[in-house]
């Protein structure tokens, strides 16, 4: 009676050994599988690659036409693909009347300060996008010689940061722009570090997208005739 309780047993033990066995054979193939799966509809998306007239172009013709003191190189993805975007770094434009009274209450609004709009606005805008930098800090700072502070006066100079903005701000003069008018007024894509925009009293605009552009030099050159 006890060898056969005994060999019932052990039968049993090997029954629930070989189950298991099977389970977690079963559940490893499966694991394998959904990551192949996964993989491969990630390998699969395409990638577009449009230049700055959006115009859907091959992989050397997007390098020839990258240049950056012109265009800045954009990527994103989609559901079905990954972009790549040649977008045009600087433009001028003009708001009519209209147009122009409303979004001077909408920046002051979204900014939370009054500006004045009497002379040139230049707002730096900053993003922290790059390789995690503090940009605001990094880039910010304060007229130290009397020559800066007079040749800075001739504008209505604020620094903004976007509402995504993840790091600390140290300085009280740095805005968040909570409205993301910046983003859907003038620069559409989140781009590296410092962007800027000027707008003049008569409601003419320029913007510059990404490090090096020359802001201020450009307010003080003649403008295009912009209706």
């Amino acid at each position: 009676m006890f060898y056969a309780t005994n060999k019932l047993g052990t039968s049993l033990k090997l029954f629930t050994l070989i189950i298991t066995y099977r389970l977690n054979r079963l559940f490893f193939i499966l694991i394998i599988i959904f990551s192949f799966i996964k993989c491969s509809s990630i390998k699969e998306k395409p990638l577009l690659l449009y230049d700055t007239e959006n115009n859907l172009v091959s992989q050397d013709e997007f390098y020839k036409k990258m240049d950056f003191r012109y265009n800045i190189d954009v990527y994103y993805e989609t559901d079905t693909s990954r972009v790549g975007a040649l977008v045009i770094r600087s433009k001028f434009g003009k708001f009519d009347s209209i147009n122009f009274g409303e979004i001077k209450k909408l920046l002051s609004l979204s900014f939370d300060t009054i500006i004045d709009f009497n002379k040139p606005v230049v707002i730096n805008y900053y993003l922290d996008l790059k390789d995690n930098v503090d940009c605001a800090h990094e880039f910010y700072f304060e007229s130290t010689t009397e020559e800066l502070i007079n040749f800075y006066s001739q504008f209505n100079i604020l620094h903004v940061v976007d509402k995504y903005y993840s790091h600390n701000l140290k300085f009280n003069k740095i805005k968040v722009d909570k409205l993301d008018l910046i983003r859907s007024t003038f620069i559409k894509y989140r781009i590296r570090c410092l962007n800027y925009i000027a707008i003049k009293p008569n409601g003419s605009y320029y913007y510059c997208i990404g490090d090096g552009c020359s802001i201020y030099n450009t307010l003080l050159e003649d403008w295009p005739d912009l209706k």
